[in-house]
């Protein structure tokens, strides 16, 4: 079963994002879509979605995936922010602060008023559908490996868009991660550090239950994108295998989704700065996988970080109205 101590570390690091976004949403009305704001906002709820999904938080989740949704139009410059947005957004930190508080328990909280909420922003009177991202192509074949992952169009079209490759890597959880005094949740930070999380899948297939699965060659894989340019790089840094890492054909993956991100130009001057913001970010990246690959034998045997204490609640807080 899911270590109480690394449930902890997701609680307190997710309250931290709640802390660091909820004065970001009460100032978006007024801000601009390529503002360092509206970029908290979305990395915080990306980071909470993240790391809800591994644990298999659904209700966290699907909410925290929602508002990432509507950030990233926010962020590209194609959904203006509003004072419904901002009581909207207060609305749903509210109950995500009440479902990671006891998240074992996140499964009975009500949230689909808040979808219903935040899919009106972008389409008013079209409150009864979730929000959705791009429309992709179900008649093409998508490799076997990424059968068992929940493929979130927009994330992937967004990273191909940005010269992200995908890869999928798979972990036994003995050789490669008990022994090695780490946990799959270490590896989830280590991905978010060099590119995007997009999915994880567990492997039960091989074990008789949760009990003995530290003891059994439980499988874990991990779907990412990240600029580091091929398989090697994602060996060395992980100090796996080469046959435990695959990289997904980018060709495909822009024929499922029915476009090809590589050639669709920036809108407006926003968008063009949110890729500069990108093209930073993968830079920082890109200097860690160099830095990660020379020392590949010195990787750190824990990398996630150590919890610090969140910052006071903004107890003063007042709704747009």
């Amino acid at each position: 079963m899911v270590d109480n101590e690394l449930i902890d570390i997701f609680v307190q690091e997710s309250k931290e994002h709640l802390d660091a976004l909820e004065p970001e949403i009460l100032a978006m009305e007024t801000a601009s879509s390529d503002s360092e704001g509206v970029n908290t906002i979305f990395r915080g709820v990306h980071s909470i979605k993240g790391s809800s999904g591994f644990f298999g938080f659904e209700q966290i989740t699907n909410l925290s995936h929602v508002m990432e949704n509507v950030m990233a139009l926010v962020r590209e410059g194609d959904l203006a922010p509003s004072r419904e947005m901002v009581d909207v957004f207060l609305e749903c930190t509210d109950t995500l602060k009440v479902m990671i508080d006891e998240p074992q328990n996140s499964g009975s909280v009500e949230i689909e008023h808040h979808l219903v909420k935040l899919n009106a922003l972008l389409e008013p009177g079209g409150g009864e559908a979730k929000v959705e991202g791009p429309k992709v192509n179900d008649s093409v074949d998508l490799p076997e490996i990424l059968a068992d992952f929940v493929l979130d169009p927009l994330l992937i079209k967004n990273a191909i868009s940005h010269g992200h490759l995908v890869f999928v890597i798979k972990l036994f959880m003995n050789k490669d991660i008990k022994d090695q005094g780490k946990t799959p949740y270490d590896y989830f930070k280590e991905i978010e550090t060099l590119g995007e999380f997009l999915d994880a899948h567990f492997d039960f297939s091989v074990i008789s239950g949760l009990d003995d699965a530290l003891e059994s060659e439980l499988v874990v894989s991990f779907l990412f994108t990240t600029v580091m340019g091929s398989p090697d790089m994602i060996t060395s840094v992980f100090d796996v295998p080469t046959e435990q890492v695959e990289e997904i054909d980018v060709e495909v993956l822009k024929e499922w989704l029915g476009t090809d991100p590589s050639k669709v130009e920036p809108k407006s001057r926003s968008e063009e700065v949110f890729l500069e913001v990108v093209d930073d970010e993968e830079s920082a990246s890109a200097d860690a996988v160099t830095s990660s690959t020379s020392k590949s034998d010195e990787v750190e045997k824990k990398v996630v970080p150590t919890a610090k204490a969140p910052p006071p609640a903004n107890t003063n807080r007042k709704k747009s109205g």
